[in-house]
C-alpha cells in the first residue's frame, strides 16, 4: 500500500446502503477508487459482523463479497496484541467470528445492566436538553455539558469527588477500569495499555448517550449500538476520512 494513498473508513451502515442500492453514485465512486488504488477502504471485524447481520444469508454473502472487493484485503486489526493495517481476507475474518460466536451479546448484556430509562434519568437529573445539544457544534456541545456538570448540586459530602466536567468523567472511568482489571490482564500476559486502547471513545460515547446527545431509541439501545458506534469512531481515527450517515459521529 502506498503511504500517500488516503485511507477511508466506511461505516457499516454506508456499506449496507451501497449494497442495498440506496447509494448507487457513492458505490460507483468507491469501486473506481479502489480499482485504481486512488484510496484504501480497510475493513474491520466490526464491519464484517454488522454487514452480515441480516436474515438473508444470500444478501449477507453479497455484502461480504462487496466488502472484499473494495477493501482489497486491507484489514484494520484491533486486538489485544496488535493495532494497525495488515493483509487478511474478509471471509477468513467472517469464519473466525462465527467459530468464536463473537457478536453483540456482551453489549446487549451490559445494556440490560444499565437500562434505557437510567440513561434518560441521568440527562434529566443534570438538566441536559437533547433538542438544544443536538444542534450545537462540538465545541459548544462540550461547553454546554461541562457547564451543567459544574453547576449540578451533588448530595452533601460527595461533591469533593464528583466529576465536574467531561474530562474528569472519562478519567474517573479509566481509573476504575484499570483498578479492577489491570491485575487480571497482567496475570494473563496482556498489556493493560493495549487492553484499554479505545476506552476513551467508548466512555465518551456512553457519556453522551447518558447526557441525551442524539440518544438511541430503545431498540438500538438494547442492541448495544452505541458500543459499535464508539468502536467505529476509534478505528476510523487511524484513517484519513470517515464516511457515515450517523448524526452522532458529526
Amino acid at each position: 500500500m502506498m503511504s500517500d494513498v488516503p485511507k477511508i473508513y466506511l461505516d457499516a451502515n454506508v456499506i449496507a446502503h451501497m449494497c442495498d442500492g440506496l447509494k448507487p453514485e457513492l458505490k460507483s465512486e468507491v469501486i473506481k477508487a479502489s480499482e485504481v488504488q486512488r484510496a484504501v477502504f480497510p475493513f474491520t471485524a466490526g464491519m464484517v459482523s454488522e454487514v452480515a447481520n441480516i436474515y438473508s444469508i444470500e444478501e449477507a454473502m453479497q455484502r461480504l463479497v462487496f466488502l472484499s472487493e473494495i477493501s482489497q484485503g486491507w484489514y484494520l486489526e484491533h486486538s489485544a496484541y496488535n493495532f494497525g493495517l495488515i493483509r487478511r481476507r474478509v471471509f477468513q475474518v467472517y469464519d473466525d467470528l462465527r467459530a468464536r460466536g463473537v457478536g453483540s451479546d456482551a453489549a446487549k448484556h451490559f445494556r440490560r445492566l444499565v437500562p434505557h430509562d437510567t440513561h434518560k434519568a441521568t440527562a434529566k437529573a443534570y438538566e441536559m436538553i437533547p433538542s438544544v445539544m443536538n444542534n450545537l457544534a462540538p465545541a459548544q456541545l462540550f461547553k454546554h455539558i461541562n457547564q451543567r456538570l459544574s453547576e449540578y448540586e451533588y448530595p452533601v459530602g460527595s461533591e469533593d469527588h464528583a466529576p465536574r466536567n467531561i474530562d474528569q468523567c472519562v478519567d474517573l472511568e479509566e481509573s476504575l477500569v484499570r483498578k479492577h482489571y489491570e491485575g487480571i490482564w497482567r496475570q494473563r500476559g496482556l498489556e493493560p495499555e493495549n487492553m484499554m486502547r479505545g476506552l476513551k471513545h467508548q466512555v465518551l460515547f456512553n457519556l453522551l448517550e447518558s447526557f441525551g446527545y442524539w440518544p438511541d431509541k430503545l431498540c438500538p439501545y438494547e442492541k448495544g449500538s452505541a458500543f459499535e458506534d464508539a468502536a467505529h469512531t476509534f478505528l476510523s481515527s487511524s484513517c484519513d476520512y470517515l464516511v457515515t450517515s450517523d448524526k452522532k459521529h458529526g
